[in-house]
């Protein structure tokens, strides 16, 4: 069965880019739709075949060369990719890669451009003093006396100054509405891939890199999630992460709608909420490293600037997204008010008028 599953395979990536070898009437090709599907079909996690296997089927009808082969199976599923993947100089050799998706995995990653290439943060500890200088400081050895007393909740242990040791060094952040009203702006940047997101304490400008959200992408993006869960020792978990990110950002259309503004989505669904609903769900049920969290510096980052962000900003900003979100809000309130101007001083004449006419 494998067998058969791998000449399929390797029979239908030579096809793509062979036209003599197809069936005028394959519709496969001909329905771009159902091509896409196949695509899709291929890079299911229940779906992998070992990818030496294809490897060895298609040397034996091509020429033996591994850079060609890696390159044109990627240009077979470039279809269904994000716009922003693109090949690899430093592609793994034939032995490192398990099957298709962990090839395709592995070529949505490039270095980034920003500080992110050197994320990984490690959980910060001090040494404690030897047992004569902590019964100085209060502390008493736990085996010096059969007593004991619970500790109160998380709620009270942070209360006191207690922190989680399980926690790392960063927070989560707001959602896109939040962060405009605290002065951040967003932007659609030329990253190096779809998870190259940086963030400019400068100007307070988040570039975030188009993503194109149509009906394929939830299957897909979950697919690449299985993978990072099912092979937790590989060091990138990149889309777990650009999950664990889109899901702080976005809880509800008006956040899509937002990022739709900036031309960060290109929301192919055309519904803003089904959008917001994929990214919600899913990062359901997802574990993710918070050590070597991929976007913990982005993160402290976005939290320290909205720190030091002054309430007028805020409401700055508030007044922009909610009364000056057009190019007539501005016009149109200026008209109102010098109309109900226009008619208080109208009606105040009219008074003066009347109660001197009575007079007279």
């Amino acid at each position: 069965m494998m067998l058969l599953d791998g000449c399929f395979i390797v029979q239908l990536i030579r096809m793509r880019f062979k036209y003599q070898l197809r069936d005028p009437n394959d519709l496969v090709f001909k329905v771009r739709s159902l091509f896409k599907a196949v695509c899709l079909d291929l890079l299911l996690v229940e779906n992998q075949l070992p990818f030496f296997v294809i490897w060895e089927l298609y040397s034996m009808l091509e020429i033996r060369d591994q850079y060609s082969f890696k390159k044109r199976v990627f240009e077979f599923f470039s279809f269904v990719l994000p716009k922003k993947l693109h090949p690899r100089e430093d592609w793994k050799s034939i032995e490192e890669i398990n099957h298709l998706l962990h090839f395709i995995h592995h070529c949505s990653h490039h270095d980034p451009t920003n500080s992110n290439k050197n994320r990984n943060q490690s959980v910060r500890w001090h040494s404690i003093g030897c047992t004569m200088k902590l019964e100085e400081a209060g502390i008493k050895n736990m085996n010096q006396s059969d007593r004991w007393n619970s500790v109160g909740c998380a709620t009270k242990l942070e209360e006191a100054g207690i922190k989680n040791m399980n926690q790392s060094d960063w927070n989560s952040i707001g959602c896109a509405t939040k962060l405009e009203e605290a002065g951040m702006k967003f932007e659609m940047s030329e990253g190096n891939s779809l998870f190259d997101i940086r963030f400019e304490s400068g100007s307070g400008t988040m570039k975030i890199p188009l993503i194109t959200v149509d009906d394929s992408t939830e299957g897909l993006l979950r697919n690449h999630v299985a993978f990072e869960q099912i092979h937790p020792g590989e060091k990138l978990h990149h889309v777990t992460d650009f999950l664990v990110f889109m899901d702080n950002l976005i809880d509800s259309a008006k956040d899509v709608e937002i990022l739709r503004q900036h031309k960060i989505i290109e929301n192919i669904l055309g519904d803003n909420e089904a959008v917001a609903t994929m990214f919600n769900r899913l990062g359901h049920h997802v574990g993710f490293s918070s050590k070597d969290f991929y976007y913990s510096q982005v993160f402290n980052q976005i939290n320290h600037y909205c720190s030091r962000c002054q309430s007028w900003k805020k409401f700055i900003a508030y007044l922009k997204r909610n009364y000056f979100n057009s190019p007539w809000a501005p016009l149109v309130s200026v008209v109102a008010a010098f109309t109900l101007l226009l008619l208080a001083v109208l009606q105040t004449l009219y008074t003066i008028l009347s109660y001197t006419k009575q007079n007279a």
